[in-house]
């Protein structure tokens, strides 16, 4: 007799779709606290992509990916919603610089607002944790190579950094 399956997702099933999620999640998370700035967190983020949609645009990596690296990074593994403009193509990956660029903000946000208490911190280190499950999943899904990976890290981490300007 076989086993019956479940209808529920496995374990690594949950933590999977937390990962797919986990911008969605998070910026929910950042307009409900309120008390780090998620206005100016989200103009400096729109500000942020479009300038890298706009390095994206104008500069293609490479237009000779191998078909079965394209088909993956189109799978769902690497994002369920695709955004016109980020693809393993692209210069700085979106979703990466979107990780990046909102751990440094809050960081460098709560620390300037001298606001770094308890609970910004358990709130800083777990949207830490969320974006550093979701990397884990991007690289392990093979959606980026290291290098474009790095260009994002690099690019989302200066990104938030210069967000602190506005304070």
């Amino acid at each position: 007799m076989a086993a019956k399956e479940s209808p529920f997702l496995s374990v690594m099933g949950v933590f999977n779709y937390i990962g797919l999620m986990s911008p969605v999640i998070i910026t929910f998370l950042v307009f409900f606290s309120g008390a780090l700035g998620a206005l100016m967190w989200a103009t400096f983020l729109i500000l942020t992509l479009a300038i890298a949609a706009l390095i994206n645009e104008r500069f293609i990596k490479s237009t000779d990916i191998e078909p079965n690296k394209l088909l993956k990074n189109m799978s769902y593994n690497c994002g369920v919603f695709k955004i016109p403009g980020d693809s393993i193509q692209s210069i700085i990956p979106f979703r990466i610089t979107f990780h990046f660029f909102t751990i440094i903000y809050l960081i460098t946000s709560a620390a300037a607002a001298g606001s770094l208490n308890t609970s910004s911190i358990v709130f800083i280190v777990f949207i830490s944790m969320l974006s550093i499950g979701d990397l884990i999943r991007i690289k392990s899904s093979k959606c980026y190579d290291i290098e474009t990976i790095m260009r994002g890290l690099v690019y989302g981490l200066v990104s938030g950094l210069l967000g602190l300007a506005s304070f």
